[in-house]
């Protein structure tokens, strides 16, 4: 087979036959192959997201994401000698990127959290990284049962740039793909962001988990929109956009607590197509900096991410020294005759 990212295999996975949805047991084994993992172990970890989407016409593709990468994390850690470890300690301290299905294997891009938990869980699983020379970056190849097969372990640097929160209004479907991609971008680019998008599959209470994301942040990053300027300046109806009401309520009682702190924590962001007259009044749009993202790339977020890393476009020169400047004396006027 040609090498295939998993979102890919993913989106293959499953598929719906009437009203159940049901799970391709082929790529189970498949993927339960490169891995070097049982694939009854596998078969319950999709089994789980069925359980999970139960009556659903399929499978949410985050959900689905989350749950195998947490299960192909806590397998190659078991492959480094972690026997005992579980997917959810496993997304703690060794946190998948990408990963790609292809004929010899897998290859896993990964990241190691540069402040996972310690606790006599994760104690271990650090320890074994550190001899295998994955935690601070490194790359590791593994031949599970020594079979023809291979996982190729791929790790970068833990993240060592701000936290950021990014606290926007579900505006629309397209509004939501293009702050994700905001927030991927980020990523790509040391900013340990955080969205609720990535907040996984669990029951969460979003009132407290976005208070903790907010008032933890180096940054929030407020995304301008219709919705937002509306729930910012109190103006939403009581069922509208409740959560991003929630939020900015939040943000507005921090800057009047502290108003030199939060302000300069709270970064309004245009993004493309948007306009300034969609940041809420109370982040004083017009008097002081908001960020405009030109486009989706690495060059359009250049000034935001000069903002978040304190890294100015322009430098004042050191200050030299006073010229000595000696009076200039007027010529005499010619002398009478």
């Amino acid at each position: 087979m040609t090498a295939v990212t998993l979102d890919d295999w993913l989106a293959r996975l499953a598929s719906a036959t009437g009203d159940r949805v049901t799970i391709d047991a082929a790529l189970v084994a498949e993927l339960a192959g490169a891995l070097g993992a049982p694939e009854a172990e596998l078969r319950a970890t999709l089994d789980g997201l069925l359980d999970f989407h139960a009556g659903a016409a399929q499978v949410d593709p985050a959900v689905a994401r989350a749950a195998v990468f947490g299960a192909i994390s806590a397998t190659v850690l078991r492959h480094l000698g972690a026997s005992a470890v579980r997917p959810g300690v496993a997304r703690l301290v060794f946190s998948l990127e990408r990963a790609e299905v292809t004929a010899g294997g897998l290859v896993l891009h990964a990241r190691v959290p540069g402040a996972a938990p310690q606790d006599r869980d994760t104690a271990d699983v650090v320890a074994r990284l550190e001899r295998a020379g994955l935690a601070r970056g490194g790359e590791v190849v593994l031949r599970p049962g020594g079979g023809p097969r291979e996982i190729r372990v791929v790790c970068r640097p833990p993240v060592s740039g701000p936290e950021v929160f990014l606290s926007y209004a579900h505006d629309d479907p397209g509004h939501k793909e293009t702050v994700r991609t905001l927030a991927e971008l980020l990523v790509r680019n040391g900013i340990d962001a955080d969205m609720d998008q990535w907040a996984g599959p669990g029951r969460q209470d979003w009132q407290a988990w976005a208070t903790g994301l907010i008032t933890k942040a180096d940054f929030v990053l407020i995304i301008a929109s219709p919705a937002y300027r509306r729930a910012g300046d109190g103006l939403a109806k009581t069922g509208d956009n409740r959560g991003v009401q929630a939020e900015s309520a939040t943000i507005r009682d921090l800057l009047h607590q502290d108003r030199r702190t939060w302000t300069a924590r709270l970064l309004p962001v245009v993004l493309p197509g948007h306009e300034i007259d969609e940041i809420p009044l109370f982040l004083q749009p017009y008097c002081a900096d908001r960020y405009h993202v030109t486009e989706l790339s690495d060059a359009g977020i250049e000034e935001l991410l000069r903002a978040l890393t304190g890294q100015p476009r322009y430098v004042r020169p050191e200050l030299g020294a006073v010229p000595h400047l000696p009076p200039r004396s007027l010529p005499r006027p010619p002398a009478r005759s």
